[in-house]
């Protein structure tokens, strides 16, 4: 009998090939992919921004259970937790994606090539167990799409237009 040592995985991949713009992550970045590109509604973003969470800082090592402290009778500081459009946009990225007509691949399990980029742009095959093929005037079209997003974009100037490939979890 044979014993496997090392990593074991149950988890499935697929493959993909696509052209995009490989865009460093920022709160910037999350925020216009969210407001210009997904095209969130002001309902789908409040969903975020309506549940303010607190932090409540500890006071003597005790952590306060509402207005004071029962250990040392101090007031309580609670600090706003700022907004994350990362988050916002994880969530409502799947969602969206077909909504937008571009593809984005957000971290490393989903195909980026690592976690402090994204890749924006269109998928040209996925899953290839097949053979395809992608007509001259379909990738030239893709290309177009591409090019108008780049067009007047301040977030997206200096970043590489490329063709990437690989895995993504299943």
């Amino acid at each position: 009998m044979k014993i496997r040592s090392g990593f074991v995985s149950n988890s499935s991949s697929s493959s993909f090939v696509m052209i995009a713009f490989e865009i460093k992550k920022s709160n910037e970045l999350f925020e216009w992919l969210c407001k210009d590109v997904m095209k969130l509604t002001k309902e789908e973003i409040s969903e975020f921004t309506d549940n303010v969470e607190y932090k409540t800082l500890e006071c003597c090592g005790s952590i306060p259970q509402g207005n004071f402290c029962a250990a040392c009778g101090k007031q309580a500081i609670k600090e706003e937790v700022p907004i994350s459009w990362e988050d916002i946009c994880e969530e409502h990225i799947w969602e969206c994606n077909e909504k937008m007509g571009f593809d984005v691949r957000i971290d490393t399990e989903d195909g980026s090539p690592n976690d402090n980029v994204i890749l924006l742009g269109k998928t040209l095959a996925e899953g290839m167990e097949e053979e395809g093929e992608i007509k001259i005037e379909d990738f030239e079209e893709i290309m177009n799409d591409i090019k108008k997003l780049r067009n007047n974009n301040k977030i997206l100037e200096g970043c590489k237009l490329s063709m990437f490939y690989g895995n993504y979890a299943c």
